[in-house]
């Protein structure tokens, strides 16, 4: 039991980060993790890789509990990835901000390869997009 928590200890920043980013909260990202690593450390060993399989269960847990980002970001980034599907979103963050594989990526979130990659372009583009329109768009006044 100590081995398996040193082990999913090893990957607790990053699982925080990406909760934090998915819910876009610090308190429910947490409380995501929180209850990802009470479950796994009950659980049988894990067989899988480790970082994929927590991944997995986060966005698993995630919908099941109906944890979803916060939609009124004021972060032009934020807003960027806001404007993606949810998967499609998931997906943008594990291969960008969490440098998890394409292939981890997809099986974290069940997705076919060739879908994924097809997603990941189609999301590239349209954040690319949505942050150059931002950018060219003309300064607000108060």
């Amino acid at each position: 039991m100590e081995e398996r928590s040193r082990e999913l200890m090893v990957h607790l920043p990053y699982l925080r980060r990406y909760a934090r980013a998915l819910t876009g909260s610090v308190a429910q990202g947490d409380a995501l993790v929180t209850r990802i690593l009470e479950r796994l450390l009950d659980a049988d060993p894990v067989t899988a890789p480790v970082r994929r399989t927590l991944y997995g269960h986060l966005n698993a847990l995630a919908d099941q509990e109906g944890f979803l980002s916060n939609r009124t970001a004021s972060h032009p980034v934020e807003r960027a990835l806001n404007s993606l599907d949810e998967t499609d979103r998931r997906l943008y963050l594990l291969v960008n901000l969490e440098e998890v594989t394409l292939g981890e990526a997809a099986e974290a979130l069940a997705l076919p390869p060739g879908e994924a990659v097809e997603r990941l372009s189609r999301s590239r583009e349209a954040v690319r997009a949505h942050l150059t329109a931002t950018a060219r768009a003309p300064a607000r006044k108060p």
